[in-house]
């Protein structure tokens, strides 16, 4: 899960996300460089919100290992755990802009691992612009268009979102018209 989203889930007030996500940008740009570079930024940040309340809401995170382990170890033990070619400063913005192929994007409303956000009113933009992209979203469908019932903070999984295959395959047909 995001932790931005695991912060909004908890209640934080909008002010504390703004320190939040000052602290987590910083974070990025150590792990992006391998964990050379960054530190003059992330440092202060981390010693000014090492305490900070919504912290605790990040225990297990990445960050809370930032902030609680001492650099040198985080710098000798970090690059072990770098993910392997993933592109931290990657624009998808620039690449639907220039998109000619037609895409249907599902998404689910509740989508704890990747939360839409902020992706959903730039893809209503782009669709608005006559990009060739449409967005069926399930309002209350978690990753997977899981489905979902939630008990004490804890979500228990029923099943996938009812409309979801069925979306999948009128899109396949729909394309299949468009390719002949």
């Amino acid at each position: 899960m995001e932790m931005q989203q695991l912060l909004v889930d908890a209640g934080v007030s909008d002010a504390d996300l703004e320190d939040a996500d000052q602290l987590i940008r910083a974070a990025v740009e150590v792990v992006a460089s391998n964990f050379k570079d960054g530190w003059e930024q992330f440092s202060p940040l981390k010693e000014r919100y090492a305490d900070a309340t919504w912290m605790s809401y990040l225990k297990g995170t990445p960050i809370d290992k930032l902030v609680s382990w001492p650099k040198y170890i985080v710098r000798l033990v970090g690059p072990w755990f770098q993910p392997e070619g993933l592109p931290w400063h990657y624009d998808s913005e620039a690449l639907l802009q220039g998109n000619t192929t037609p895409m249907l994007w599902l998404l689910g409303g509740k989508d704890r691992s990747a939360p839409n956000a902020k992706s959903i009113p730039k893809l209503r933009a782009l669709i608005k612009e006559g990009k060739p992209l449409e967005l069926v979203l399930f309002p209350d469908a978690d990753h997977g268009m899981l489905i979902f019932d939630e008990r004490d903070g804890e979500r228990f999984y029923t099943g996938y979102e009812p409309d979801y295959f069925r979306t999948e395959v009128e899109a396949v047909k729909k394309l299949a018209n468009i390719v002949h």
